[in-house]
């Protein structure tokens, strides 16, 4: 099993630039690594029980492309961490936003969906270090100008009041309480992209 995984691993960093950037397709290198991970098992185990671990490793291979598909680097691990705490933060309130549109049902996921905004709000003053303004964060200079300081926390301030707003809307259930405490937290972010964040190319 070691050297299966130490082949699948090397046959996989050959797909790769030197940078580490994946220039292959997910579409194109599951399907190569399943037949490697396939070839391997057959060769090295019974096969009745190489078939039943090649569904296992399937899953994993299908997981773990998909994740590094989704893994793009500005070359800046604290601009990383910020993109990625923003797309956890839209994910999480478009989850809500189907509730508050009728799409869903409510559920339990939705108090969760709601305590992760308030969390990620909670920390967003320490996701705009010094230096992780790099052009692909779309974080604009104003950010870290001491002129724009008071405005940009109080945008921050206000997210985070809007949020802990929301959880308590989102335990209480009521839909129409929840929409409007969706679209003032939503109101809040907009506000700070409006005058802090680049618009997409």
């Amino acid at each position: 099993m070691t050297q299966l995984m130490d082949t699948a691993a090397q046959r996989w960093r050959w797909h790769c630039r030197s940078d580490g950037e994946t220039i292959l397709k997910v579409g194109i290198f599951l399907p190569y690594m399943f037949v490697t991970l396939i070839h391997y098992m057959e060769v090295d185990m019974d096969k009745k029980f190489s078939r039943s671990l090649a569904v296992i490793a399937m899953g994993v291979v299908l997981f773990t492309g998909a994740a590094m598909a989704d893994n793009h680097s500005t070359g800046n691990a604290e601009a990383d961490l910020r993109i990625a705490e923003m797309k956890k933060l839209g994910a999480n309130m478009g989850a809500i936003s189907k509730f508050a549109k009728g799409e869903v049902a409510y559920s339990d996921a939705l108090v969760g969906n709601a305590k992760e905004i308030a969390a990620i709000a909670a920390n967003m003053d320490t996701l705009f270090p010094e230096g992780s303004g790099v052009e692909e964060s779309r974080a604009k200079p104003e950010i870290w100008n001491a002129e724009y300081k008071d405005a940009f926390d109080k945008d921050i301030a206000e997210f985070k009041a809007a949020s802990d707003k929301l959880v308590v809307a989102v335990e209480g259930g009521d839909a129409a309480t929840i929409g409007a405490a969706l679209k003032e937290t939503g109101a809040s972010c907009g506000a700070c992209h409006k005058q802090f964040r680049k618009p997409k190319d």
